[in-house]
């Protein structure tokens, strides 16, 4: 068995007796001492048959239950014995997106780690990967079931993944001191935290740790950039399809959804302690299912998803909240953790919409009728009248064509650019004016066997890189396996994503040098030079002011506004 020990330095493995040859056979299992107590993990392979160990379901954090529900992440206790680290922990509480039913549990609060550090190659610790899963703020977790490790760990990398609090129980906000919300992100921090202080025994560079995500995940990479919690936390940054300026995504009316959702639970009040008190009470199971009756007739119309959602904590002293002005307010300041920063979008970001849409077409004649709804959140809010400005949207996309099935296409492009694409672009513009953080922009448009998103979102077949189809290529997909043939599109492509996202990890330059899969160099972006990196199945291509005219009309609407 392997045993980390703090006693033999910051990256000391050491060898037991008779283990040597059964520790490289896949299942084989290896034991490392942590300062909470020992666990057991076991062997593994990647598909090219390179040996990775992996430690599941540590505990990074007290469950948050009983007293700690709706509360800040306490650290971990430790344990005696040996853990068994070889099966998954529980998945947050949330709805299944598969079968609608309820799943999880409060005790929730995991993290896995991978490591290709082995008794061979046990010298220099290695860059760290931190994986924020997507899914809203309200599904999702770190386990294998959408993300397998194999694929990143072929690239002498330390993977972590990770699990948080999702929905009301991970993002309730009473407005006020009694429960400023952000839970979640909260959980991130302190998974941090973790890593910071433990990675090393697992061969990491706690000194070089890169946080990536996709969609809430990229969201979550983000917001970390821009809290002052995150400092000393991460050295580099991906978002994937997701920024903390996406629309509603800092959303002021969770103190509100809350208690909305308290009075259809049966407390009708205005007192926050109060409201505290009554929801503490109320079953994990309930709450996970009841949660979306906090939203709003004007929510609802607006085709807003996920009820509870980070939001600024402006009435909390600065060391205890985690973000305490909005995060467009803070990139504009430039008061930020300039990391290096590689971000971007899929081709077709707006076809996550697409089975909702089908499924009640009367929302197409309701917005037909009521364009004004269509308008991002961050204007309607702050603007008396929208109706100039949802007239400049319709014309723009529409011109004199209605909403309706037949005009489905360019809705989708109209909910993409406002909820996905125009805010990455917006991000990576801002990003860049800071010297010290260089940024990548990318836009994905592979299309291949591997695009999941289809299936998973109940997609009629329409061809083209749908919201979240790029994670496919950076982790193995065993909820949805798709068989990755030698020499065939999609195992070239794998190898290609994995090894710009791990090359970015490693230095903070996907493209340090010549290579037969990366035939470009992946230029930086800045607002006087445009250029992002096309990433299909068939290769890569530089290209400059992607979406240029749909960008321009937002970026238009918004100077204009001022905002």
């Amino acid at each position: 068995m392997w045993v980390g020990s703090k006693t033999l330095g910051r990256s000391a493995w050491r060898c037991t007796s008779g283990v040597r040859q059964a520790s490289a056979k896949a299942g084989a299992p290896v034991t490392l001492r942590i300062p909470q107590g020992s666990l057991r993990g076991k062997t593994q392979l990647t598909p090219a048959g390179k040996v990775f160990r992996s430690f599941l379901r540590i505990p990074y954090a007290k469950p948050p239950v009983g007293k700690l529900r709706f509360q800040p992440p306490e650290p971990p206790e430790s344990w005696n014995g040996v853990r068994d680290a070889t099966t998954f922990g529980d998945v947050a509480p949330q709805i299944n997106l598969l079968t609608g039913s309820c799943r999880g549990n409060e005790d929730c609060l995991f993290l896995n780690v991978y490591t290709s550090t082995t008794e061979e190659n046990s010298g220099d610790l290695k860059p760290v990967m931190v994986w924020l899963h997507g899914g809203g703020y309200i599904m999702g977790s770190g386990n294998a079931d959408f993300y397998g490790p194999e694929y990143l760990l072929e690239h002498e990398v330390v993977l972590v993944t990770l699990n948080y609090r999702l929905g009301v129980l991970g993002f309730l906000s009473t407005g006020d001191s009694v429960v400023p919300g952000n839970m979640g992100l909260k959980d991130q921090v302190m998974a941090l935290r973790w890593v910071k202080d433990n990675i090393a025994l697992f061969g990491g560079n706690p000194d070089n740790v890169t946080v990536f995500g996709g969609s809430a995940g990229g969201m979550s990479s983000e917001y970390l950039m821009l809290s002052p919690k995150g400092k000393g936390l991460l050295h580099r940054a991906v978002s994937q399809s997701g920024v903390a300026i996406a629309d509603t995504i800092c959303n002021t009316d969770v103190p509100e959804r809350a208690f909305r959702l308290t009075k259809y639970l049966g407390l009708s009040t205005n007192k926050s302690a109060e409201l505290l008190d009554y929801m503490m009470k109320v079953p994990a199971k309930t709450l996970t299912e009841k949660q979306y009756k906090g939203f709003s007739e004007k929510d609802k119309a607006r085709i807003l998803y996920f009820p509870f959602l980070p939001t600024v904590e402006d009435s909390v002293p600065e060391s205890d909240a985690f973000i305490k002005r909005h995060p467009l307010e803070i990139l504009k300041s430039n008061d930020y953790l300039p990391v290096p920063y590689l971000l971007g979008i899929n081709e077709k970001e707006g076809l996550i919409y697409l089975k909702d849409l089908l499924a009640k077409t009367e929302v197409l004649s309701f917005l037909d009728k009521n364009f004004k709804y269509l308008v991002p959140t961050d204007i309607a809010d702050k603007i008396k009248d929208v109706t100039p400005i949802s007239e400049a949207i319709r014309t723009f996309y529409f011109k004199n064509e209605r909403v309706s099935e037949s005009t489905l296409d360019i809705l989708l492009n109209l909910l993409g650019d406002k909820q996905f694409n125009y805010p990455v672009v917006r991000a990576a513009t801002l990003h860049s004016v800071q010297k010290t953080c260089p940024v990548h922009l990318y836009h994905f448009s592979a299309d291949t066997g591997l695009n999941y998103a289809r299936k998973l979102f109940g997609i009629p077949d329409k061809r083209g890189a749908c919201h979240s189809d790029e994670t496919a290529y950076l982790f193995k997909n065993n909820a949805m396996p798709t068989e990755v043939k030698p020499h065939s599109a999609e195992e070239t492509a794998i190898a290609r994503m994995t090894k710009l996202w791990t090359n970015f990890a490693k230095t903070g330059n996907p493209t340090p040098e010549d290579d037969p899969l990366l035939t470009v160099k992946w230029p930086l972006f800045n607002a006087n030079n445009p250029e992002y990196l096309n990433i299909s199945h068939t290769g890569l291509e530089v290209g400059s002011n992607l979406l240029q005219e749909r960008m321009s009309l937002w970026e238009d609407l918004y100077n204009k506004l001022n905002l």
